[in-house]
């Protein structure tokens, strides 16, 4: 089906940009002597529904001490398919779901590569976050995403700062290797402060270097070192936003990536090569919170580039994806018994690749959500979306029924899934693979229970789930093709408890997940799990604040994962330990401490890929 005509869009668009501008007129009428508060947005998700939510805060990450995104990620609970150590390449899983099905949306923006759709978590400089979410499944309300199948991570990054702050951060990494005793060296410097009565300006620098020469073993647990593995990569970010009128906001951002990688391979294999890459972001956003008392409008454009080249002895490769994103959002305000949002997307691919050739792709979407307040505690929500991605038109509706009282939560919602092929997956020539420009969407449906008990002693949430997927895109005969499809049935639990005034905080959480693939023409296969999916996931950490010092302890369960869909080999079962401390008893300094798999547990989250042994990591930070 064609694209919607440019007609359409503008139709489309125009109301918007009549309805932005007119603020305009309403600041003015504005009386001199009346105050402006500053508007600061710290969420992408729907504030009324946080069901089914993992909220990380920039103290959770501070505490943690994890150098990365990864390891943040990683310590809490989410499965992650990881190829290495610091700087190498690793992808979230959520519900069974992974690569493109799991969306990572920063600052409201979707940045997932269209060319594979995945993001490099390397890229993202984890200091630079102010909130970390983590939505399991394929249920939103959200006008201003593509929508994801398995789950969102949302990142919202610091902004502004009311005072001037000027912060240095340094660490250093050990794996005991007496070869390399000084294995990692990270570095931050960043400032924030205020420019102007009502402008703020950020910027942040990181320099990392790390050689990633762990140990491992092997066969009959001999013991190996991790060659030519070594990442050295930098992180440069600058934000500005200034407000006027009644707290409207026009910010400007950038983040800028470039990474300089030994990729290792396997354990056991010699395909080893380099790896260079240039990634940057550039977002203008228009943020107006209440226009004639009635609307809040957001309006975004986005430009990302994502540069990449790889040169193996086999193989020498360029990549060059530039995208260009504009997204205009409404929700009305101040109704008591009904509220809308409405939106639109609008992202245009250009793709220069040696193996995918040159290459445009436009998606458009329109996105419309209605939420009914029955009552003081029942509410219904209804999204729906229209998307249009070249050949391919699909309509994705949702529905959700919540009951919101004093002492619990309960939520039911249904939704349909899909996902739309890659640019690897349509074009991609190279070692006798190809292509298929012919590809379908992926289709699916899905829905959830979700109960919260919130007055108890120990407050918990517990959600049952399940998903029916087709239309799957597996590489089968050198080519892809939409022949898979799965059912899915799985839980998940979560809990929180502080005690002594917070001194002491647990978490705890697990997932267990019973899948099943129904491709009959698979008779290998037809009845079996899907590869790399556990069937029990489980963490839990427990925080200690006493006298200026900070410990955390993790603990982290993965189960048994099939190394393919014919369910024959697998990789063991594993629990990793890792302990954290910061001390906050020095004006202006705080020193750190992590170690990381605490017990030397030999684990690979993928095959022939051992994950790093026990390290220590030491920093200190300090606030001017």
């Amino acid at each position: 089906m064609k694209l919607i005509s440019l007609k359409g869009i503008v139709f489309i668009t125009v109301p918007f940009f009549i309805i932005l501008f007119s603020q305009k007129i309403y600041s003015q009428n504005k009386s001199a002597g009346e105050d402006e508060s500053v508007f600061h947005l710290y969420t992408y998700i729907t504030k009324e529904s946080p069901l089914q939510t993992q909220v990380f805060t920039a103290k959770d990450i501070e505490e943690s001490c994890a150098v990365s995104l990864t390891d943040f990620l990683q310590s809490s609970g989410m499965q992650l398919l990881s190829y290495g150590s610091y700087g190498l390449e690793s992808k979230p899983s959520i519900r069974g779901f992974t690569d493109e099905t799991v969306r990572v949306v920063i600052d409201g923006v979707c940045v997932n590569n269209s060319q594979y759709g995945t993001f490099d978590f390397s890229s993202f400089d984890l200091s630079n976050a102010e909130k970390i979410e983590i939505v399991r499944g394929g249920f939103t309300s959200s006008v201003n995403s593509e929508g994801a199948v398995g789950g969102t991570i949302y990142i919202t990054t610091k902004k502004q700062s009311l005072e001037n702050k000027l912060t240095f951060d340094i660490s250093l990494k050990t794996f005991f290797n007496q070869s390399a005793p000084v294995d990692g060296l990270f570095q931050n410097i960043s400032y924030k402060g205020k420019v102007a009565d009502s402008s703020f300006l950020s910027m942040a620098l990181k320099l990392n270097h790390a050689e990633n020469r762990h140990f491992y073993t092997y066969g009959l647990k001999k013991i190996r070192e991790r060659e030519h593995s070594d990442v050295t990569d930098s992180n440069l970010n600058l934000f500005y936003c200034t407000y006027f009128g009644n707290a409207n906001c026009f910010s400007i951002s950038n983040d800028l990536y470039s990474g300089a990688k030994n990729c290792p391979g396997n354990a056991y294999g010699a395909n080893s090569g380099t790896q260079q890459d240039l990634d940057n972001r550039l977002t203008l956003r228009l943020e107006s919170p209440e226009v004639f008392n009635f609307v809040s409008l957001e309006n975004t454009l986005s430009y990302l580039s994502y540069h990449r080249l790889f040169d193996a002895a086999k193989e020498h490769s360029k990549h060059k994806l530039d995208t260009i994103k504009f997204s205009s959002s409404a929700k009305t305000c101040n109704l008591k018994r009904i509220e809308q949002s409405l939106g639109i997307n609008f992202n245009c691919d250009f793709l220069d690749s040696t193996n995918d050739g040159n290459h445009n792709q436009f998606l458009f979407s329109m996105n419309e959500t209605t939420k009914f307040f029955a009552s003081k505690n029942i509410f219904v929500t209804l999204p729906l979306s229209i998307v249009s991605c070249d050949k391919n038109f699909e309509v994705v509706p949702k529905l959700a029924l919540e009951f919101a009282f004093e002492k619990f939560d309960l939520m039911l919602d249904f939704y349909r899934m899909v996902q739309f092929p890659n640019m690897d997956d349509l074009y991609w020539i190279g070692e006798g693979f190809y292509g298929n420009p012919d590809l379908k969407a992926e289709d699916g449906i899905g829905g959830e229970i979700i109960f919260s008990l919130k007055k108890f002693y120990l407050p918990f949430e517990f959600c049952v789930f399940s998903n029916y997927y087709k239309n799957k895109i597996q590489w089968a005969g050198n080519t892809p093709r939409n022949i898979a499809s799965a059912f899915y049935l799985g839980c998940n639990f979560y809990l929180t408890k502080s005690f002594l005034e917070e001194r002491i905080v647990l978490n705890l959480s697990f997932e267990y997940l019973y899948t099943r693939l129904l491709d009959k023409s698979k008779k290998l296969e037809y009845g079996n799990r899907i590869m790399w999916t556990p069937d029990l996931t489980f963490s839990v950490s427990s925080k200690f604040n006493f006298y200026g010092f900070v410990f955390t302890l993790e603990g982290n369960y993965m189960g048994k994962r099939y190394k393919s869909n014919a369910n024959i080999t697998f990789l063991k079962p594993y629990f990793l330990t890792n302990l954290s401390c910061v001390y906050n008893g020095i004006k202006n300094f705080t020193p750190y401490a992590r170690v990381e798999n605490l017990f030397n547990v030999n684990a690979e989250s993928v095959d022939s890929y051992p994950l790093p042994g026990t390290s220590l990591a030491l920093g200190i930070k300090s606030v001017l």
